[in-house]
């Protein structure tokens, strides 16, 4: 957990240890762990909190961290959210490290061939969640005129279910990155649109993109017709009436959360 603390710990949470050390040695001392901005890091050097600054998981989320705050343009940096997912998580299953945010870490030369393929043309994304966001900033980055629709009031997907969770709420800052990202790729954004073929077809797209998500699961199980059952989204969303005595299907860690 102190290797690589996940978003249940706070930023910068172990300034304090290192600040301890720093006052009882001669030598220069480097902290990391949590550190996601650039301010936090100015705010450390600058009380001779520590000597440096160690940042991994902000790299992979953002290769560019660093030339970024040297321009001035922190507000750019994509924020490692502290998630471990593509990072930690794949490493550990014996995939390439990544992340969730910038799918491309891991994948640097092939992304880069294709980015030199400037071309233009219409493409609509229907799906407003962390995939549809993405593929739409991608798909501008190309060159295209790309219009993301989401069937909602809000972007994020499910996402803003996991954000609602005990000690998650730091998924939440995933919508702003790539909320963000979309504004400065001029992504047209229609929210509480209702999308069908027909209604597609009549736009004249040279390319779709599907990205309306999964939806909420209920495993097979004999007898469960006869009970009273919710899924995982309603409960998360406080929709659900759960009653005083409940069975919880822990088969994944959305059944824990």
């Amino acid at each position: 957990m102190h290797i690589v603390p996940h978003m249940v710990m706070p930023t910068a949470y172990i300034v304090p240890h290192a600040s301890a050390i720093k006052a009882i040695v001669s030598k220069p001392v480097l902290v990391a762990g949590r550190i996601t901005q650039p301010q936090e890091a100015e705010r450390v050097i600058s009380r001779c909190e520590a000597d440096m600054i160690g940042l991994v998981r902000a790299h992979i989320c953002d290769p560019e961290f660093t030339k970024k705050a040297k321009a001035g343009h922190a507000e750019d940096i994509r924020a490692c959210i502290g998630c471990n997912q593509a990072c930690i998580g794949h490493g550990l299953k014996g995939f390439f490290t990544s992340c969730i945010q910038h799918p491309e870490t891991g994948r640097e030369l092939e992304f880069e061939s294709k980015r030199s393929r400037k071309i233009s043309g219409r493409v609509l994304v229907v799906g407003g969640g962390p995939a549809g966001m993405k593929a739409a900033v991608t798909v501008a980055q190309l060159g295209h005129r790309v219009t993301l629709f989401e069937r909602s009031s809000q972007l994020g997907g499910q996402v803003l279910l996991a954000k609602c969770l005990p000690d998650r709420s730091e998924f939440g800052g995933l919508v702003t990155n790539f909320s963000n990202e979309l504004d400065r790729s001029n992504v047209e954004i229609v929210k509480e649109a209702e999308m069908d073929a027909k209604t597609i077809a009549g736009m004249s797209p040279d390319e779709v993109i599907v990205a309306t998500g999964a939806e909420p699961s209920i495993p097979q199980i004999e007898g469960l017709d006869a009970m009273h059952v919710v899924d995982s989204w309603s409960v998360v969303c406080g929709e659900a009436n759960v009653g005083q005595s409940v069975v919880s299907g822990i088969g994944e860690a959305i059944g824990l959360d």
